[in-house]
Order: C-alpha cells, then sequence, then structure tokens
C-alpha cells in the first residue's frame, strides 16, 4: 500500500474518531495525555542533547587510542628513554608530521601535547603549527586521577578564561611502564551553543551545570527558575533532570504546561473548534511522522558524512517507499564500513610488513659494509700473496743459476778424477821400469799434486755452491710456507665471504616474498578504493565526502603500488648484484684453491730439491773423502819415488789404489753432475708453477676489483631501498590517518600484532635456514601456548559465525608444529630438510592470513557479496536477446576476475581468465558489428573505432599485466567496470535504439 493512501486513510479515521468522541472526551484525560507528551518530548530532546556530548567525548577518546597506538610515539618515548639522540631527533620529526596530520583531519583539536609523567612539554603543536611555548596541563593531578580510576584515558571539561574547553589525558607506556603522556586541548563552547539551541528549538527551557558553574543556558532561563528546577518544587512545568558522566555535567530543564491548559480551554468551547483543530494536529502529526523519520535519514547520511559508520536506521517490519530509502542507507553504511575495515585490515598489514622491511634494510645494510670489508681484506691478502710469489721466482731463478755451476764444478771434478786415475794407471804400468824413469815418474807425482790441488778448490767450490743452494731452498720453503698462509686467510675470507652472499641472497629473497604480500594489499585496496567511489558516488551529494577520502585513499594506494614496484626492482637488482657477486667470490675460492694447489706443488718440488742437494752434499762429503786419500796416497807415493828401488812393491799397490780412488771421485762427481741437472730441472718445474700461480694471481685481482665494484653497487641500492622504505612508512602514516576519519567501531583483534609475530618469525626460520644456523634457542612457542589459538578458545561460542573458524585454527596449529620441526631439522643441520618444511609453512601461513582477514572483517564481511563488481539490471537491456545475453556473460568473466583479485591466493594465475575476456570480448564485438551492418545502422564507422580503440586498450593492459605491473589490477579493473557500462548505456543502447530495438 502506498504511503499516500495511508496517510489519507489514517486522517480521515482519526477525523472520524475525533468527531465521535469529542462530546465526551473530559479535559482532565486530554490534559494528561499532553502531559505526557510533554514529557516524553522534554525527555527526548535532553537525551538526544546529552548525546552530542557522550559522542564527542567517545570520538575523542577513539582518537586518542589510534595515537597512543602510533609507532613515531613509540619510538620518541623508547629512544628518550634509552637516550638514543639520533634516534629521538629522528622520532621528534616524524611525530611533528603525525601530529600536523591529525590537526588536518582533525582540526577541533587546537593544542596537541606531549610531555613527560613530571609534566616537561616535549613537544606541542597549537592550531596545527609547532610551537615552543607549551600550554601548562596539569599533568599531575591528571596522573593521580587516571591511577584512581585505573583508566589509560581521562576527559574533563573545565572553564578557562570565561570559555569552556574538553582536555583529554593518556598515559603513553614503554615496556609496560608509564613514560610520557598526551594531552589534546579542545574548545566545546561551541558544543554547549549547539546543546542549548538545539533544546531551545524544541522549546525546552534547560541550564547545563558543571562543577558547581552554569556552563550554558536557553532562553528564558533564569536564576531563581534554576533553583527551582534543581530542587524538583515548580508547578505548572513539565520538568526533567539528567546526568553526562563523562565530564561530571548535570542538565535540567522543563516546558511550561500554559500552552496544554490554552487548548483544553479551547476544546471546552466548542466541538466544532476542537475538531478543526484536531484535525490540523492530525494532519501536522502525520506530517512530523514523515518529517521525522526522513529527518533520521537526513542524520544518518549527515554521520556518514561525518565518518560515523556505526550508527543504522530502524526498518520497520513492513517496509514503506520510506523505509526502502532507509534500507539502501543502511546498505550503504555496511559497504563503506566494510571498504574501511577493509584498508585499516591492509594498512595493518602495510604497517607490520614496512617493520620487517626495516629489519631486513638494516641487515641488508650491515651485510653490505661487511661484503666492502672482505674485498678489500682479499685484495691487501692478494697484493701480499703476489710479493710472496714474485720472492719466490726471484729465488728459483738464483737456484737455478747455483745448480748450473754446481754441474759445471762436478763435470770439471770427474774430468780432473779420470786425469789422476789414468796417471795412476800409468804409473802402475810402469813401475817395472820405475828405476830408470824416476825422473818421469817424480814429475807424474808432481803433475797428481797439481791435479788434486785443482780438485780440491773444484771441491771446495762445489760445497760452497751446495751450501748456497741449501740456504736458498729453505729461504723458498719459507716463501712458500708464507704464500699458503696467505692463500689460506684469503679462502677464508672467500668463505666468509659466500655466507654474507648467502645472507644477502637470503634477505633479498624476504624482501621479495614480501613485496608480494604488499603488492596483494596494494590490488585490494586499489578494489576497496574503486567500491568506495562507486558506492559513495552512488550516495549522490551525501557521499561527496566520502568520495574525497575515498580518492584519497586510492592515491595512497597507488603511491603504495609504485613504492613497491620500485622496492621489486631494486630487489631484483639486488638478487642480481649478488648472483654476480657469488659467482666471483666462486671464482676468487677456485683461484686461491688453484694457488694453494700451486703452492703445495712448490713445496714439493723445494722439499725434493733439498733431498737431492743434502744427496750431493753426501757425495761431495765422499767426494772430498777420496780426495784426501788420493792426497795422503801421493804424498806417499812421493817418498816411495825416492825409495822406489826398495819398495817397487808398495809403489804399484799405491799407484792401483790412487786409480781406485780416482774412479770413485769420478764416479761420485758423475752423481754429483747427475743430481745438480735433477734440481736444476725441478728449478725450472718451480718457475713454471710460479709463473702459473703469478697468473692465477692476476686473475684473482681481477675478481677481488670486481667484486668491490659490485660491493659499491650493492650499496647504493641499500641506500635506495632504505629511501623506498621511508616513502612506504609515509604511505602507512596516511593510511592510519584515512581510517582515523571513520568511527567504525572498535576491531575484533590486534591485525597489526598478529601478522608483525608471524612475519617476524617467518624471517627468524628463512635466515636459520638460509644461513645454515642451527637454532639454539627455538623462536617458536608450542600450539597450546599460543595467545591467539587462547584467544580464539575463549571466543568460540561468539565466533560460532565464522564459517572457517576450525580452518583457521588448523592452520595456526599447522604452522607452529612445522616451526618446532624446522627448528629441530637445523639443529640437526639437515637444511635442506628444513628448507622443503618451509615450503609447507609457507602455504600454511598463506591460508592463516586469508581466514584471519576475513576474521578480522567481521559479520558484515561474511554478508558483503563479492562477486557482483559488475550486476546486470533492466537499465543495461538493448532489446536484443542474443547482444545482452552477451554483455551479461562478459559482466560474469569480469565478476570472474574479481573475485580471483579477492580471494587472496599465493601468485595466483589471472591469465586464463584474461585470454578468456580477450577471446570473448573480440567474438561479442565481431557478431555485434556483423549485426548493426546488416541494420544498416547510422555512425556504424565511429562504433567500429570505438571497439577497435577498446581492443587496443585491453592488450596494452594484458602485455603490462604479463611485464609484472603491480598497480595494473586496479586500473585494469576501473576501465573495465567503467567502459562496459558506460558503453552499453550511452553507445549501444543508443544505435540499437535507432535501428528498432
Amino acid at each position: 500500500m502506498k504511503l499516500s493512501v495511508k496517510m489519507v486513510l489514517m486522517v480521515f479515521v482519526l477525523v472520524s474518531l475525533v468527531l465521535l468522541l469529542q462530546g465526551w472526551l473530559s479535559g482532565s484525560m486530554v490534559l494528561t495525555v499532553l502531559e505526557e507528551n510533554m514529557q516524553g518530548k522534554l525527555q527526548t530532546a535532553m537525551k538526544e542533547s546529552a548525546k552530542l556530548v557522550e559522542a564527542r567525548v567517545k570520538q575523542t577518546g577513539e582518537d586518542v587510542a589510534v595515537m597512543q597506538a602510533h609507532r613515531d610515539i613509540e619510538n620518541f618515548l623508547t629512544s628518550l628513554v634509552f637516550e638514543d639522540l639520533d634516534g629521538m631527533t629522528e622520532a621528534s620529526s616524524n611525530l611533528d608530521l603525525f601530529f600536523q596530520r591529525v590537526y588536518q583531519a582533525k582540526p577541533r583539536y587546537s593544542i596537541i601535547q606531549l610531555a613527560s609523567t613530571k609534566g616537561k612539554p616535549y613537544l606541542q603543536l597549537s592550531e596545527g603549527k609547532r610551537v615552543e611555548q607549551y600550554y601548562a596541563f596539569d599533568v599531575a593531578s591528571m596522573l593521580a586521577e587516571m591511577k584512581a580510576q585505573d583508566k589509560k584515558r581521562i576527559h574533563r571539561a573545565q572553564l578557562t578564561n570565561g570559555h569552556w574547553g574538553l582536555y583529554t589525558a593518556a598515559a603513553l607506556e614503554v615496556e609496560g611502564r608509564v613514560e610520557g603522556i598526551l594531552l589534546l586541548y579542545q574548545p566545546i563552547s561551541a558544543l554547549v551553543k549547539e546543546l542549548t539551541a538545539g533544546l531551545q528549538a524544541e522549546q525546552v527551557v534547560a541550564s547545563v551545570i558543571g562543577d558547581n558553574s552554569l556552563v550554558g543556558k536557553t532562553a528564558g532561563m533564569e536564576g531563581a527558575l534554576q533553583q527551582k528546577m534543581m530542587a524538583g518544587k515548580l508547578a505548572g512545568w513539565v520538568t526533567h533532570r539528567i546526568e553526562i558522566p563523562s565530564l561530571k555535567w548535570v542538565m535540567v530543564g522543563g516546558i511550561e504546561q500554559s500552552g496544554a491548559m490554552a487548548v483544553v480551554w479551547k476544546l471546552s468551547l466548542t466541538a466544532f473548534m476542537a475538531a478543526v483543530v484536531l484535525v490540523v494536529l492530525i494532519s501536522l502529526f502525520t506530517r512530523n511522522t514523515i518529517t521525522r523519520r526522513l529527518a533520521r535519514i537526513g542524520r544518518s547520511i549527515g554521520g556518514l558524512a561525518d565518518g560515523n559508520l556505526t550508527e543504522r536506521i530502524t526498518i520497520s517490519e513492513k517496509p514503506d517507499e520510506i523505509d526502502e530509502i532507509a534500507i539502501f542507507v543502511n546498505q550503504l553504511a555496511d559497504s563503506l564500513t566494510f571498504s574501511i575495515r577493509t584498508i585499516g585490515m591492509q594498512s595493518s598489514t602495510v604497517t607490520a610488513f614496512i617493520q620487517e622491511v626495516l629489519g631486513i634494510s638494516r641487515t641488508l645494510g650491515v651485510n653490505s659494509e661487511k661484503v666492502n670489508q672482505f674485498s678489500h681484506v682479499l685484495a691487501e691478502q692478494n697484493d701480499s700473496l703476489t710479493q710472496a710469489i714474485a720472492n719466490i721466482k726471484d729465488l728459483s731463478n738464483r737456484t737455478a743459476s747455483r745448480m748450473g755451476s754446481l754441474t759445471n764444478g762436478a763435470n770439471s771434478v770427474a774430468e780432473n778424477m779420470n786425469t789422476i786415475a789414468g796417471a795412476a794407471e800409468q804409473a802402475s804400468q810402469n813401475v817395472s821400469t820405475m828405476a830408470s824413469a824416476a825422473e818421469e815418474m817424480t814429475a807424474n807425482v808432481a803433475g797428481v799434486n797439481q791435479s788434486l790441488g785443482v780438485m780440491n778448490r773444484s771441491v771446495s767450490q762445489v760445497s760452497h755452491a751446495v751450501g748456497e743452494v741449501k740456504s736458498a731452498l729453505q729461504r723458498v720453503k719459507g716463501q712458500c710456507t708464507q704464500a699458503t698462509n696467505l692463500s689460506q686467510a684469503a679462502n677464508g675470507h672467500a668463505n666468509h665471504t659466500m655466507e654474507v652472499m648467502t645472507k644477502l641472497t637470503r634477505s633479498a629473497q624476504e624482501v621479495g616474498k614480501v613485496v608480494d604480500i604488499i603488492n596483494n594489499i596494494a590490488e585490494q585496496t586499489n578494489m576497496l578504493a574503486l567500491n568506495a567511489s562507486i558506492e559513495a558516488a552512488g550516495a549522490g551529494e551525501a557521499g561527496k565526502g566520502f568520495s574525497v577520502v575515498a580518492n584519497e585513499v586510492k592515491e595512497l594506494a597507488f603511491q603504495t603500488s609504485e613504492a613497491t614496484k620500485m622496492i621489486g626492482t631494486q630487489v631484483d637488482e639486488i638478487q642480481d648484484n649478488t648472483r654476480a657477486a657469488t659467482r666471483a667470490v666462486n671464482e676468487i675460492s677456485n683461484t686461491i684453491t688453484a694457488i694453494n694447489q700451486s703452492n703445495a706443488e712448490i713445496s714439493n718440488s723445494v722439499e725434493e730439491q733439498d733431498h737431492a742437494v743434502q744427496a750431493i752434499a753426501h757425495a761431495m762429503q765422499e767426494v772430498t773423502h777420496g780426495n784426501q786419500e788420493v792426497t795422503r796416497n801421493a804424498q806417499e807415493l812421493e817418498i816411495a819415488v825416492q825409495e822406489v828401488a826398495q819398495a817397487s812393491g808398495e809403489v804399484a799397490a799405491g799407484s792401483q789404489e790412487i786409480a781406485a780412488a780416482s774412479a770413485n771421485a769420478a764416479s761420485a762427481a758423475q752423481e754429483m753432475s747427475g743430481q745438480a741437472l735433477e734440481v736444476s730441472h725441478f728449478a725450472d718445474e718451480t718457475l713454471k708453477t710460479v709463473d702459473s700461480t703469478d697468473e692465477t694471481t692476476r686473475i684473482f685481482h681481477d675478481k677481488v676489483e670486481e667484486s668491490l665494484g659490485l660491493a659499491m653497487a650493492m650499496h647504493g641500492h641499500v641506500n635506495h631501498f632504505a629511501a623506498l622504505r621511508d616513502v612506504a612508512r609515509s604511505i602507512s602514516d596516511g593510511l592510519c590517518a584515512a581510517q582515523c576519519a571513520f568511527d567504525i567501531g572498535d576491531e575484533l583483534f590486534d591485525m597489526r600484532d598478529l601478522k608483525e609475530r608471524y612475519m617476524a618469525l617467518m624471517g627468524a626460520l628463512e635466515t636459520a635456514i638460509h644461513s645454515q644456523t642451527p637454532l639454539t634457542e627455538s623462536p617458536v612457542p608450542a600450539p597450546e601456548s599460543v595467545p591467539f589459538l587462547r584467544w580464539l578458545g575463549k571466543q568460540r561460542g561468539i565466533l560460532s559465525w565464522f564459517p572457517n573458524l576450525a580452518e583457521l585454527e588448523q592452520s595456526v596449529k599447522a604452522m607452529h608444529t612445522l616451526g618446532g620441526e624446522i627448528v629441530e631439522l637445523t639443529r640437526r643441520q639437515d637444511f635442506n630438510a628444513a628448507l622443503t618444511k618451509m615450503a609447507d609453512f609457507h602455504n600454511q601461513r598463506s591460508t592463516f592470513f586469508r581466514h584471519a582477514n576475513d576474521l578480522y572483517l567481521g559479520q558484515l564481511g561474511q554478508s558483503i557479496d563479492r562477486s557482483t563488481f559488475l550486476k546486470w539490471n533492466d537499465g543495461y537491456s538493448t532489446g536484443n536477446a542474443q547482444i545482452d545475453g552477451e554483455h551479461q556473460q562478459l559482466m560474469n568473466i569480469i565478476n570472474e576476475l574479481y573475485i580471483k583479485l579477492w580471494s587472496g591466493e599465493k601468485n595466483p594465475d589471472y591469465n586464463p581468465i584474461l585470454l578468456r575476456l580477450d577471446g570473448y570480448t573480440r567474438d561479442h564485438l565481431r557478431r555485434e558489428e556483423e549485426l548493426l551492418a546488416s541494420k544498416s545502422a547510422p555512425g556504424l564507422d565511429g562504433h567500429k573505432s570505438i571497439h577497435r580503440e577498446f581492443i587496443k586498450k585491453l592488450e596494452a593492459f594484458k602485455l603490462a599485466f604479463d611485464q609484472g605491473n603491480v598497480g595494473l589490477s586496479m586500473e585494469m579493473m576501473a576501465f573495465l567496470k567503467n567502459w562496459l557500462s558506460q558503453h552499453i548505456v550511452k553507445v549501444d543502447k543508443v544505435i540499437f535504439k535507432k535501428i528498432g530495438y
């Protein structure tokens, strides 16, 4: 039944009843009814006025709670407690920017101050500007009041210089201890004026009393009247008293009954006038009933525009047209609440991500500096190794030269020994004629003595050369030992560098994973901003304020996408540089291994040469002994020549002994010559090995220089990454400030803290696995001691509406079980198995985050239909059933892509849907053009041109998507929705209407 019909019937019935009842309706009954109406009106007006104050206090408390939890305040107080001047300076600058953003969002907070518990101000903003003249708050009494009431925040209303203001104080804790206080001041004279103006508009005479002082009053409230109302003794008035407990105010008010008495008097004069007045009152009542309902809707929409998303309009059991409007307003509020809550959830995730990135950034910086230091150490070690190789080369050349001299001396000894042997044999043959050839024998003996002198000198030279060779070999051996030590030290540094590069690789991979998470967050935030813009546009003028905020959120989300894209690029460069540095370090390690092998070969050669020289020295000792024996025999032979006649037999024996000794000496000299040649050969081999080692050292030097270049490039990337980190943090602050502009009620649990914990746990496990470091202390608590699981257990009855509660609990338990197994595997140093388990851990973590997000969004999130990104209605119909069906199919494909974006899957594959969308779109446009051509539709060429432009745009989107454009999702979905809906309504319907549809 229409509302207009209801109104006519109601007026008719009421007028009829009045005409029937006016004859016996007594004045006392009318007066009683009017008094009750006046009492209800009075109580309603005063309650509504009190709600204005309570709403302001509640909103202030919620704003202060958001500010208390802000990271910059915690960082400032932490730096102050630990006397970190640099950290305090940075945190103060960030805190100044945060307070300015709060003032821009809530300009009613004219004073924002951060002070110590002793009342010493640290920072103050007055009217959005930082000042050095601080406002003096009564910090001591505020802290005492908080302690007495066991509260974290208190509110006071106080009269200062003739103006009422609301003072709010909040305790700030660091590690469970109050280290500061946050103070807000906002003037509330305008609020009091609004309160009294509302009461006066309802014809209520009232006053507000606070702290025994008059806060405000309506016109007509005099001192005597106020005292009587306070005492409750005021005849002819309907009075009411109400308290505002949050500010300890008392409000008293009343409505004079003189108007009701006049009505009774007029009713008693004439029934006709009573009927007329009653009809007018009924008409006014009916009109006021409609107006009041519409006013409630208007106030609800105004609340939406002001950011209050907690209020809903009550719908009657049998809705009419006004109730339908209220239903749509409630649906709009639900949609906006869902969008803002989702933005808050993603903001918490972004903040947790930034905290994890901060740690990774610091680790990258430290590791980059270590790589740089190790590269310099390797360069210095390589220079020392090069000098040692040069020394070995010089000693090897000198050894080869001495071995040549030794060979020549040995050959000379051999020739002299052969001469002595020949002379001795000749002396033995001529012994029979010795008497007659005594003089010749004497000359031969003299020649032997001369030859022995030459041999003695040669033996002395050889002995001296052998000594020098032995000394040189000892120096070579020392240089080899030093080179081996240097190369081993370089190898140790290279291995350490490999460990650092492994950590860098792991850190870059972690950043890549977290960038994937923030990409997903950015995409979902973009979709939420798009939905919010569409819903705000549907709300008309009332949604313009929210549309501006939605566009701001969209811009912040776009900045997030751009920042994460830049971070991803830097991460890729860091990974490329890390891999290049790893290859260089591998080559360095291989080069050092080759140097170690060369040094080992040199050492072996030196050992063999040392053995050979010792053999030569032994042979020289034998030669010396033989020479001494020959010399002694020659001396005896000289004596025997003088007694040749008497001792010819002895002469013969002496000659044979000389011959034998000479032969032995010649043989020893030949052996010494061969060993000298062998030593010379070893010296040549040593020189070749040294040359090879020198070449390897030069290659090693080039690789070290390359590593230094890579280390410097990596250091630059780390600095750039730190700058991007600051950009991401400012985006997170912007999202937080945007969320503060809306009141969506209390959150179910602390999403930021939850995700920070599990991201930190994930990082600890990844670090242990990739650095191959056993976890002696487990960072993974047992499932039964997890606070979130205990909270789920306590809230099980309340959370019965959540369909995935069991899966959520199972994913948390599975994560902690897998984490414990990973810790145990690292202790057994089975890192390959731990890496496999880590993949399972990530799958459970993805499931956990997805269900936790759904739980955080509450029951409203379960009721929101995420499959209706594009919804078909009759307004899209072209009149052709085939074309309409194809348009609906296109909408279904786009909705399928939208659902995929919302799913939160790990590495979702959009290509099948995009390929199907591309193929179906081309087929549809071709069939549509063929149909229009068959009907000779006017403007077909322009229509085809629009289609071609759409296909080009779709191809460009797909190409960019294949190239990994992280900001593509929001832009593409907005384009598809706007183009399809606008094209159907403004182009297709028009041209089909021209051809008769």
